[in-house]
């Protein structure tokens, strides 16, 4: 159903499940995860009971059938890489979990001038202001 989708996740914990149902209605998912992986992928319980960033199971849930990429935001090659991807992309969304992300040139305002047909959508549980 969305197969002609590009979506860009930046997301972990509860949010990346928008990126799942997308990924499961066909959409094309690319998890970009920071420099040393999600944090959920160090989350219990693990398959086998074996700890191991590979092994998490909630990772596992939240973000299957997406493809994944490591980003590093000191780098301005992978800045500009991200860049890329956003200008390529039909669908952005974050949920303020990925470290250096606004401060790095990818605020919502940053992002729809850079690609002005792609669709922003930041998840958070409380809006972008507020304790």
């Amino acid at each position: 159903m969305l197969s002609h989708l590009r979506v860009l996740d930046l997301t972990d914990s509860g949010a990346s499940v928008a990126g799942r149902i997308l990924s499961d209605l066909g959409a094309e998912v690319l998890l970009v995860e920071p420099k040393g992986g999600a944090p959920s992928r160090r989350l219990a319980p693990f398959a086998g009971d074996e700890p191991d960033p590979e092994r998490s199971l909630e990772f596992w849930a939240t973000h299957r059938g997406k493809r994944s990429t490591v980003i590093d935001l000191s780098s301005e090659p992978d800045r500009e890489r991200l860049r890329n991807l956003a200008f390529a992309a039909d669908v952005w969304i974050d949920d303020r979990s990925f470290p250096g992300l606004r401060e790095a040139g990818f605020a919502p305002g940053e992002l729809t001038a850079l690609a002005p047909t792609l669709v922003v959508a930041t998840v958070t549980p409380f809006g972008e202001t507020g304790p």
